[in-house]
Parts: C-alpha cells; sequence; structure tokens
C-alpha cells in the first residue's frame, strides 16, 4: 500500500513537472517570435524611411542641389504681359488667352523649380515629403507643357499674320522668345525633378528605389517610341 502511494505521488510529480517545462518551452518559442517580428519591423523601418547614415544624405542632398542650380530659371513671365499689352495696342486679331495667365503660371514653374532645389536639403531625411515634392513637380510641369503648346499656337498665329503685315513681325519674334523661355524652364524643371527623384530612390529603402526603378523604366520606354 505504502509502495503504490509512493509510486502515485512520483507519477503526479513527473506529470506536473513535464506540464510546467511544457509551459516554459512555449514561453520561449513565444519569445522568440516576438522578438523575431520586432527585429523584421525595426529593419523593415529603418531601411525605408530611416535607412542610411545621415551625414551621407547629408552629402548627397548637397551635391544634388549643386546639380539642380547649375542651370537657372529663366523666368520670363513679365515679358508675357508686355506683349500681351502690345498686342492691344496694335489691335493684332490674335486669342490671347495663354498671354493672360501666362504670367502667373511662369512664376509658379521657376517658384516650385527653386523650391525642389531648396527642400532637397532641408527634408533630406523624409522620403514621403519628397516623393510628394516630386510629384507636385510631375503637375507644375505638366502645366508649363500646355502652356507652352498655348504659346506655339500664338506663336504660328502671328507667323501667318506677320506674312501680310511687317509690324507684327518684331511681336512675332518676341512670342518665339518667350516660348524658348518658357521650354528651358520646363527642361529646367523636368531635370530638378528626375535629379530629386532619383535621390529619393538612392538614398532610402527597398520601396523608394523600386518606385524610382519603375519610374524610369516608363520614362525609358517613352523616350523609345
Amino acid at each position: 500500500m505504502i509502495v503504490l502511494v509512493a509510486l502515485i505521488f512520483i507519477i503526479g510529480g513527473y506529470v506536473v513537472y513535464m506540464a510546467h517545462k511544457e509551459n516554459q518551452n512555449a514561453d520561449r518559442h513565444r519569445n522568440r517570435k516576438q522578438t523575431h517580428r520586432n527585429t523584421y519591423s525595426s529593419n523593415r523601418h529603418t531601411s525605408g524611411q530611416h535607412g542610411g547614415s545621415d551625414q551621407k544624405r547629408k552629402s548627397a542632398a548637397q551635391n544634388a542641389s549643386m546639380r539642380m542650380t547649375s542651370h537657372r530659371m529663366q523666368d520670363v513671365g513679365s515679358e508675357a504681359g508686355r506683349i500681351r499689352q502690345q498686342l492691344k495696342l496694335q489691335r493684332v486679331n490674335v486669342n490671347t488667352r495663354a498671354l493672360a495667365s501666362a504670367e502667373d503660371r511662369i512664376r509658379g514653374i521657376c517658384r516650385h523649380a527653386d523650391r525642389i532645389a531648396q527642400d532637397i536639403n532641408s527634408h533630406r531625411n523624409d522620403a514621403d515629403y519628397l516623393i510628394l515634392l516630386y510629384r507636385e513637380g510631375v503637375k507644375v510641369s505638366d502645366d508649363a507643357h500646355k502652356l507652352r503648346c498655348d504659346l506655339r499656337e500664338l506663336r504660328d498665329a502671328l507667323y501667318r499674320q506677320g506674312a501680310a503685315d511687317r509690324s507684327i513681325r518684331t511681336l512675332h519674334q518676341r512670342v518665339c522668345a518667350l516660348y524658348n523661355g518658357v521650354f528651358g524652364d520646363e527642361n529646367t524643371l523636368n531635370e530638378r525633378n528626375r535629379i530629386l527623384r532619383t535621390y529619393i530612390g538612392d538614398n532610402f529603402g527597398r520601396r523608394e528605389a523600386n518606385w524610382n526603378a519603375s519610374i524610369e523604366r516608363r520614362a525609358q520606354q517613352r523616350r523609345a517610341q
């Protein structure tokens, strides 16, 4: 009888010990899993928004800004207003719709281009802000293209009228210069936007690198067409 009681006691103790050991193993497994999850999350965050050293970004941003400002904006907006006044004085029968808003639109193009050159330094660690800045630049560039198309129509209309009226030829030349100025500012804005996009792709995480590569791939496809 004593032996049976002792045996039951031993078996019970063993069962309790094994259950305790199993709980310990389960706790260790959960802790390892949580540690892995935290490490993965931390690495993903680091490689994305905060990947790379600040010194590296600072140097890259300064270099990008210098490349941007090597070509200055022409900012021919005030000339658009003067041409419009002269067309009214000479009572030239052409559509001046493009000139009515050209001055403000040209200044907007130049302001955004300057903002890109400045903000790539002051916001060099903020990928999300810089991506928004890039997307704004794409919209401004689209507006610059539309303005240039409108000015081309005006240029061509003045060219046709200048064949019969020599006094219009000077205005035609001025509109040609205005058109070329807007075209130059559009190209400069596009180049600054491209430098900004490349900086984002090269100095943050995999998400930004893939984003830049995808846009560059589409741009190459358009150029090849």
